[in-house]
């Protein structure tokens, strides 16, 4: 059974392309556009209506994602810009337009070299790897998807390491290396672990599931499943959740457990019924009814083999219709029901006729856009290379100016540093003449405070050795009056 193959593929998918999912809320963005300056945030509001409309109307998504490219450009913000177009070249690789979307990665690139923005570069060579993946040019998907790696191990960013792991390694899936798909799909593991990433646990070992189904290894396979499945329900996903309980019961059925299997694939068909997603709907009942066929419980699996052929059709999904209708044709044989069994024969002779046809269409479109990308990408190798030139001429331009100011700053600041010294010297030079003058100042008030003592000390002795004026006049005093007396 291809069931879980199937699924696996696009669930690994899904986690490699990693695009939009917010909801469109543009009247209130455009408002704000239209009201906001031409500066930084401006160009923030573009790329969040890019966001919101990429879901809804991949033209007016990708208008607001060129406005914002030119507003980036008259503003000098080579950030912005490579984010914008990055950000455009995604919504050109979900239209399948592998042309255009590499012309603005590689515009992106050219701008993250020249000014170093290694995390836009890493997620440019991803995104540039899913256009190699999906063209079917491995060789070259995997040699971008391990730059990416460097990059990632550079800013230790080891989610988006694990998750870049698990691409490789879905490559060498792809290229039925199941030894080399096994060993990055552990590497990624490994590092979601250490870093606590339940999501990326989850895919790796699912993935490691699908080597081992693919090798017929079943029981292994289940085991890998189940482990997922039990970080899948940790987490709450429920696309993923149906992912896996497929996956189950497609392994379930090869190890001959019917019953297991069934209770799985009807799980799954519960998720994706609340999901609304048809598909998941239509391969659901697929499963179910191939289980039931093998229990010969042939009026439910009729029933529901029915249900998947008018969905499948209604979808325009040929194989799945194609399987639905081989399977109603065994169930009719089994019931020797031959006019049934013709008429759902020739139902699915025409779904492989259709589905031949669509690859024969898809084969000659691929061959034509491979023709028209290569053209494309000589042409764009042209332009990016003077889009190159004349960046490096306007970053060495603007490192030049920036050195001139640099210098000018550098003079500016000696020239002070140098009038500071000046003063600096002539401060001390003064402060040392003020000393100086301080103690030749205190010295000479000191020598002159000895002369006055000195004087003061003469003076008392003189003081002492002359009579007194009282006593004089006391003598002259008593001779006046002895004199008197004789």
């Amino acid at each position: 059974m291809n069931t879980a193959k199937g699924f696996v593929f696009i669930a690994a998918f899904l986690a490699v392309s990693g695009l939009f999912s917010q909801q469109p809320k543009t009247d209130s963005l455009r408002s704000a556009l239209h009201s906001s300056p031409e500066d930084t945030n401006k160009i923030n509001l573009c790329l969040k209506l890019l966001d919101a409309w990429v879901s809804v109307n991949s033209d007016s998504a990708i208008y607001f994602g060129k406005t914002g490219i030119r507003l980036a450009e008259k503003l000098n913000s080579p950030r912005h810009a490579a984010t914008l177009e990055n950000a455009v070249g995604q919504v050109y690789y979900t239209m399948s337009n592998y042309s255009l979307a590499m012309k603005y990665y590689n515009a992106a690139l050219a701008r993250t070299k020249i000014h170093h923005l290694n995390k836009i570069t890493g997620s440019l060579y991803n995104n540039i790897g899913n256009v190699y993946y999906t063209m079917g040019n491995y060789e070259l998907a995997l040699e971008f998807y391990r730059k990416n790696a460097e990059i990632k191990k550079q800013l230790k960013d080891y989610s988006g390491l694990a998750s870049v792991t698990g691409n490789i390694g879905m490559i060498f899936n792809r290229l039925q290396e199941s030894d080399k798909a096994m060993e990055y799909y552990l590497q990624a593991y490994t590092i979601g672990k250490e870093h606590g990433n339940k999501r990326v646990m989850a895919s790796a070992l699912n993935n490691m599931g699908t080597v081992f189904f693919g090798e017929k290894n079943f029981s292994k396979s289940l085991d890998y499943y189940l482990q997922a499945l039990k970080i899948r329900e940790e987490l709450g996903e429920k696309s993923l959740m149906a992912n896996s309980y497929s996956n189950i019961g497609g392994a379930y059925a090869e190890l001959q457990k019917p019953d297991s299997a069934y209770y799985y694939h009807f799980r799954a068909l519960q998720i994706n019924s609340q999901l609304q997603s048809k598909r998941g709907v239509a391969l659901s009942k697929i499963n179910m009814g191939i289980v039931l066929l093998h229990q010969k419980r042939y009026a439910g699996a009729e029933k529901v083999l029915k249900e998947s052929a008018e969905i499948s059709r209604e979808l325009g999904l040929y194989e799945l219709e194609d399987q639905a209708q081989q399977e109603l044709v065994n169930l009719y044989k089994t019931q020797n029901r031959y006019a049934d069994a013709l008429a759902h024969l020739e139902r699915a002779n025409i779904c492989k006729d259709s589905i031949a046809l669509n690859t024969q269409k898809l084969e000659i479109n691929r061959k034509e856009m491979q023709l028209e990308f290569q053209k494309q990408q000589e042409i764009d190798s042209v332009k990016t290379a003077e889009k190159l030139k004349t960046e490096k001429l306007r970053h060495d331009e603007e490192v030049r100016r920036q050195s001139l100011y640099t210098y000018a700053g550098i003079t500016g600041f000696a020239l002070a540093l140098l009038i500071a010294l000046i003063s600096y010297r002539a401060y001390r030079q003064k402060k040392r003449d003020s000393e100086t003058i301080a103690a030749q100042k205190k010295l000479v008030e000191e020598k002159q405070k000895d002369i006055i003592d000195s004087i003061h000390y003469a003076k008392r002795i003189q003081n002492s050795l002359i009579p007194g004026e009282k006593y004089i006049e006391r003598q002259i005093q008593r001779l006046k009056d002895e004199c008197s007396q004789s």
